[in-house]
């Protein structure tokens, strides 16, 4: 039985096949088209995550799920004395070790983690849109519990159900999200859980530019008046 669903309404109906795991689908996830996307998407994360590093005078992040890293290339232009570690599936940690020679870059099933050094550990720790791609998050939350340094934050992000999909979604479109939050829900997963709430809000889901999923994320939406700021960011810590 699913504890307690994660704090999400006792309605939902999460997934049981995580279609974005490659060990369980048999199939590379980070294609060529994925890889050209995600230069879009969770900017405003990652500018979060870098007023975090400078307020704190951060020397080391881990993003855990990092994927192709483009925001990570930008994070290491514009901090080149802080150290970088990215952690993924095969596909993405293949790319960035042949494009990023100046990151740590380590293979791990975030399902099922088991090869992460302890010793990898980050000031500031990011988990961007990973969280809802996942069967357990109880397992994600625990791993990301072991990445962050005493008395440091970790940055995460996933949907907002309500805002992305109005309040009486019960189950997501998106065949490759096991399970969404509502914001209040996420606040209280994240709290059962033992972490720390330091800041909440919400973001644009992508980077504004000429593209197709701005035209997708904001305009589209914008002319059916669907709220824009759908993407939740929370900033915890650990008591």
């Amino acid at each position: 039985m699913e504890k307690d669903n994660f704090c999400i309404h006792p309605l939902y109906v999460a997934r049981s096949t995580p279609l974005t795991h490659e060990q369980t689908s048999g199939a590379v996830y980070w294609t060529a088209s994925r890889i050209r996307t995600s230069h879009t998407y969770q900017w405003g994360v990652y500018a979060l995550v870098e007023r975090e590093v400078r307020r704190r005078g951060a020397r080391s992040v881990v993003d855990v799920g990092c994927g192709p890293a483009p925001k990570l290339a930008t994070l290491h232009e514009r901090n080149p004395s802080v150290s970088f570690v990215g952690i993924d599936q095969r596909s993405a940690i293949d790319y960035c070790r042949q494009q990023y020679p100046w990151g740590q870059w380590l293979e791990e099933d975030l399902a099922r983690p088991t090869r992460t050094p302890s010793e990898v550990k980050g000031e500031v720790v990011v988990c961007a849109d990973v969280i809802e791609h996942v069967v357990d998050p109880d397992v994600l939350l625990e791993y990301l519990r072991q990445r962050v340094e005493p008395g440091g934050v970790i940055v995460i992000s996933t949907p907002d159900r309500d805002r992305l999909r109005g309040p009486d979604c019960r189950e997501s479109p998106n065949p490759q999200h096991v399970r969404e939050w509502s914001s209040i829900e996420f606040q209280s997963y994240l709290t059962s859980r033992g972490f720390r709430i330091v800041r909440h809000l919400h973001q644009l889901p992508v980077r504004l530019g000429l593209n197709l999923p701005v035209v997708e994320e904001v305009l589209l939406r914008a002319v059916r008046r669907r709220p824009l700021l759908y993407n939740q960011v929370c900033v915890a810590a650990l008591p």
